[in-house]
């Protein structure tokens, strides 16, 4: 990209961010054309064509002079494009705001009518505010004074000093205080207001499977306050979710495909969209964490549009090989990847077919899924008794645990058996798990003759599971890629 179109991506890059402020009050177009409307809006757009044209060296005066004197007296905002301003400012109301051309404001600052931020008379340096920061109505930062990150200028506060992040200044002069923070729970508050993060996933319990028991792991340690999951519709949903320690939002999340271009689908997304805005602003939420690419990822994608919410994106070698077989998923699938704030790569591997499509290797981490340690505390006993359920005697056991399908290679280990049995003769094949493959699984034994020395388990819940591992001898999947699709 030339540095010309790429200084032009940045300049509605920053627009966008201050329209995207306006969400913060709701989603809906009228929300958002009464913000377009606001006088507040027309000052900071005349300001951001100004600063853009200064960047380039591009004469405007004195057509700027008598546009921005307008803007003066229609807005009552003096804004001068000398002065720095981070992307996704707020101006509430109008009237009174004058701002010195040498100051910086970072990026998601508010401010409201009456407020000057400037010199001493001309003499003096001028304040540099950091992002985040709310100026109350009426408010005065005057003098060469620094303003920490996620600070808060109470109404007309005359600021001289400067503030450390995440303070409070009120009165005349200014008195600096701690914000302060609610660490327990009282009767009379929402609890909702305290949950920062929205977990959004498609597949969740009663469902089974690598991905369920990740999220489960993962977030199962979160407390009511910190985390709200959002996930599909089911009829047993409600006796599962009780048991969990955050509270579960279930909504219609079923697709008859994910391409969004399919009329059906297209209004999934639009259902899922507005659902997930709605409870984002519900729970007060700062993050959303996205188990996969599609088509929770698409969701969260057009969510962060229209709220500014960023999102974190779990990827899974298997999901992106499979699309990756298709021309319109290969093309949108590395958009919605680098739209995340950070994306977590369950492998090596994986991390790997990320930047083989694009992905910037520095938004991607690597976190292998782990398991509960309380869960394998007490097993060697457990073992046992499994061992005696399935008359698996005291040869050697070779454990399969996963979903029923060629790519994670049962199969494989059935056709490999009748030679290991010539070596083990009581060896025992025990395979955990249920799927499409199954009854092939089945005939493939019958095929091969050792029916006596194959076990199908099925499905076990996860207090089982323990047992199981611990049962057996030796755990193996010989994974495969099978039309693009890889474990």
């Amino acid at each position: 990209m030339s540095t010309e179109k790429k200084q032009t991506s940045e300049f509605w890059s920053t627009v966008k961010a201050d329209v995207g402020r306006f969400r913060e009050e709701g989603s809906s177009l009228r929300v958002v054309l009464r913000g377009l409307l606001s006088q507040g809006f027309w000052a900071l757009f005349g300001y951001r064509i100004f600063r853009w044209f200064l960047d380039h060296h591009i004469p405007t005066q004195p057509f700027r002079f008598v546009v921005e004197r307008t803007l003066e007296m229609t807005t009552g905002i003096s804004i001068p494009a000398e002065a720095r301003i981070g992307k996704g400012l707020r101006i509430h109301h109008f009237g009174g705001i004058i701002i010195h051309s040498d100051v910086v404001i970072g990026e998601e600052c508010t401010i409201y009518q009456g407020v000057t931020i400037g010199d001493l008379g001309g003499r003096g340096g001028v304040p540099r505010i950091g992002s985040r920061v709310i100026m109350g109505a009426g408010a005065r930062l005057i003098g060469s004074i620094e303003v920490g990150d996620d600070c808060e200028i109470g109404a007309n506060a005359v600021v001289r000093t400067s503030i450390p992040s995440g303070c409070l200044a009120v009165g005349v002069p200014a008195v600096v205080k701690k914000k302060k923070f609610t660490t327990h729970l009282d009767a009379s508050v929402n609890i909702k207001q305290f949950i920062p993060t929205l977990i959004l996933t498609q597949n969740f319990l009663p469902l089974k499977g690598g991905t369920v028991t990740w999220m489960l792991n993962t977030y199962g340690r979160y407390q009511s306050r910190e985390a709200v999951l959002v996930t599909e519709q089911c009829d047993q949903g409600d006796e599962v979710d009780k048991a969990l320690p955050f509270p579960v939002e279930r909504i219609p999340m079923k697709f008859a495909n994910w391409d969004p271009t399919n009329l059906s689908a297209l209004r999934g997304y639009v259902d899922a969209i507005l659902n997930v805005c709605k409870i984002s602003r519900q729970y007060g939420v700062k993050q959303i964490h996205v188990a996969r690419v599609l088509p929770d990822g698409l969701v969260a994608l057009l969510v962060r549009w229209f709220t500014r919410v960023p999102y974190l994106l779990y990827a899974h070698g298997e999901e992106i090989q499979t699309h990756l077989t298709s021309r319109k998923f290969s093309w949108l699938m590395p958009k919605i990847y680098n739209g995340a704030a950070a994306v977590i790569a369950n492998s090596t591997n994986t991390k790997h077919i990320l930047e083989n499509i694009g992905i910037d290797s520095d938004k991607i981490h690597i976190i292998n899924p782990g398991v509960s340690s309380e869960l394998f505390n007490s097993s060697e006993h457990a073992g046992d008794s499994i061992r005696q359920r399935h008359k698996l005697n005291n040869g050697p056991v070779l454990l399969t645990v996963g979903r029923l399908q060629r790519r994670k290679g049962q199969d494989m280990v059935i056709k490999a058996l009748p030679e290991i049995l010539k070596v083990f003769p009581t060896a025992k094949y025990l395979i955990v798990g249920i799927g499409v493959d199954e009854a092939y699984l089945q005939n493939l034994v019958c095929e091969c003759g050792i029916a006596d020395n194959v076990v199908f388990a099925g499905q076990v819940s996860d207090n089982e599971l323990a047992g199981y591992y611990a049962a057996c001898d030796i755990f193996i999947m010989p994974n495969r890629r099978v039309c693009a699709k890889v474990s």
